[in-house]
């Protein structure tokens, strides 16, 4: 005799494919950035969503572990790509996409761009310790790792600069970058 959850879990309907094909592009859009493909996945369902989504939904619609789906809840709560909700009916946690796509992207990039350039700046000052030497029996000069830190600080500023265009409302931008804009050659960039 089935449990009362196989039979709970029977009834809820399939993804349909088209929609799961969907996660599975935005998942690998999503890797194409540096994320995984659960993260892409997971936030298509949250997005279709009408209401918040608990992680029992994305174990079951998506065929992954509870340990999956755990880690990775963890990473989109720490870039604020999820929010979490209320709880469930049972005090189960759920969660719901953030609204402000501005927001999650310049978070991203202070969370982890901003930190990448940090380690790959203290890398660019340790290898400018290497005596001159011993770079040129390598082929390479001081000044070519110069320019690296170089390269970096320009990185840093322009990331600087982006990250502060969170402050501004960029609704009018956004209005005028609009999809429907850009794929009929008007308004855009």
């Amino acid at each position: 005799m089935p449990s009362r959850a196989q039979k709970k879990s029977s009834a809820r309907k399939a993804l349909p494919v088209p929609i799961l094909r969907l996660a599975d592009d935005v998942g690998r859009f999503m890797e194409y950035w540096g994320f995984k493909g659960i993260h892409g996945k997971m936030w298509v369902l949250a997005f279709l969503s009408e209401k918040p989504v608990e992680t029992r939904d994305f174990i079951e619609n998506l065929g992954v572990s509870k340990a999956l789906v755990s880690l990775s809840l963890k990473d989109l709560l720490q870039y604020r790509v999820f929010l979490e909700s209320s709880s469930g009916p049972r005090g189960r946690r759920s969660y719901v996409c953030n609204p402000n796509i501005v927001s999650v992207i310049l978070n991203v990039l202070r969370e982890r761009e901003y930190r990448l350039l940090g380690e790959i700046r203290l890398a660019q000052e340790h290898a400018r310790q290497v005596p001159a030497d011993a770079l040129g029996a390598c082929g390479f000069s001081v000044r070519r790792i110069d320019e690296v830190g170089e390269m970096v600080s320009e990185a840093q500023k322009l990331l600087r600069a982006m990250i502060g265009l969170g402050s501004i409302d960029l609704g009018g931008l956004a209005a005028t970058l609009s999809f429907d804009s850009l794929n009929s050659g008007g308004g855009g960039v």
